[in-house]
Order: C-alpha cells, then sequence, then structure tokens
C-alpha cells in the first residue's frame, strides 16, 4: 500500500493554494505506509496526466486529489465528478472550457472510490475539523480531475486496483471567501482522512463493492 496526495499549484491570479501546499508538507508515513505528496498544474488533462504520471512512478494504489474552494465551509470530500466543463475563467494554460463535454463518449458521471465520502468526512470530524460530504465539485479543473482520473483509470489495465478519491478544501484566512481555514487545521483533517484509509486497507475493508467502486453513474 502506498498513497499518493496531489494538491493544485496557484490559479486565477492567487498567490497560493492550500490543496498544493497541504500535499507538499504531509509525512512521509502514515501508520507505517509511504505517503508520497505532488503539487500538479491546475489546467485540464495536464492535471490528470501528471496523477496518472505519479501513480506509475511512485507505485501508488491509493489517491487523494485536492482542491481549493472558498464556498466551502469545511474539508468537502466528493463523491463523484461529473463529464463536464463550464466555467468563466480560465485554467493556468489560458484554456476555458464552456458547456462542454470532458468525454463525449463517456458517462454522465463517474464514482470516486477511495474508502467512502462519509468515512472521511467523518474521520476529519472526530479531529474537530469541519468536514462535510459534497456531490457537487464544481466544473472547473478540481471536477475535471474528479472525473478524469476515474474514468481513466478504469482504461489503463495496470492501474485498474488504484482506488482515487477528491477532497475540496477551504481557502487559507487572508484570502477573500466566505470560508477559510488555517493551513494546519485542514492538513489535520487530511492526516485523520489517510489514517482512516491505512486503518481501512490494514484491515481489508473497502468502502463499496468493486464492482459497484468501478461503474459509472448514468
Amino acid at each position: 500500500m502506498k498513497i499518493l496526495v496531489t494538491g493544485f499549484d496557484p490559479f486565477n491570479q492567487q498567490d497560493e493554494n492550500p490543496a498544493g501546499l497541504i500535499a507538499q508538507s504531509l509525512p512521509d508515513q502514515i501508520g507505517g505506509v509511504a505517503v508520497v505528496g505532488r503539487e500538479i498544474p491546475t489546467q485540464y488533462r495536464a492535471a490528470t496526466q501528471a496523477i496518472l504520471a505519479a501513480i506509475r512512478e511512485v507505485g501508488a494504489t491509493h489517491v487523494l486529489c485536492l482542491g481549493m474552494d472558498g464556498s466551502r465551509p469545511g474539508l468537502c470530500p466528493e463523491t463523484r465528478g461529473y463529464n463536464w466543463a463550464d466555467v468563466s475563467i480560465a485554467d493556468n494554460a489560458g484554456v476555458k472550457l464552456t458547456r462542454q463535454l470532458l468525454e463525449p463518449d463517456g458517462p454522465l458521471a463517474w464514482h470516486t472510490t477511495l474508502s467512502t465520502p462519509q468515512a472521511l468526512a467523518a474521520a476529519a470530524l472526530a479531529y474537530g475539523v469541519p468536514a462535510e460530504v459534497s456531490q457537487d465539485p464544481g466544473s472547473f479543473v478540481c471536477n475535471n480531475v474528479t472525473y478524469e482520473l476515474g474514468y481513466l483509470l478504469a482504461q489503463s489495465s495496470d492501474l485498474q486496483h488504484v482506488k482515487y478519491g477528491f477532497v475540496h478544501v477551504p481557502k487559507l484566512p487572508g484570502q477573500r471567501a466566505p470560508y477559510t481555514l488555517p493551513l494546519d487545521t485542514m492538513r489535520r483533517g487530511v492526516v485523520a482522512m489517510l489514517e482512516h484509509i491505512v486503518a481501512e486497507g490494514a484491515e481489508g475493508e473497502r468502502g463499496a463493492l468493486p464492482e459497484q467502486a468501478r461503474r459509472p453513474h448514468a
């Protein structure tokens, strides 16, 4: 078992992105399991390709992706990603996707497979960190990764065993947003989620049946 944690770089004129900061400041091991953190580009396609490359490079069996959303009051594990992009801002490569499918031949949505969003939220709450399950990852690069990663893992014969999840985090204090949390608080919540993932793996448990976990949502 090896866990890869990814977080986006700053975007949309922000100086910092807590998602990337958290990913790069986690312990090297949790419960005896290696944890590797990587910052990834806030770019359509390039983000998912960077994650896939990192999975193969480090031999990750579990992937927890982090993204920032200032409208979130706490850590929000996502249940699924949607086959849709429609936002008014461009990614860090200058690409703007409006009212279009991510995969023209793909299913409507793809469910995350890392434990369950409910269990991940409960783990953070147990550490006193605000958390709640989300069914709406937005329609920017965060949603792109949530959908595309599941879609592409399922098509990659060497990576079909990899479990993945996505968690939104709020902005940092000092960044303009309805909600903010200190970086240490957010990191504590993510560590709690990772501890749950490690414990679940050690017990040989899964959040869903294998055939359900890989089944696209229609």
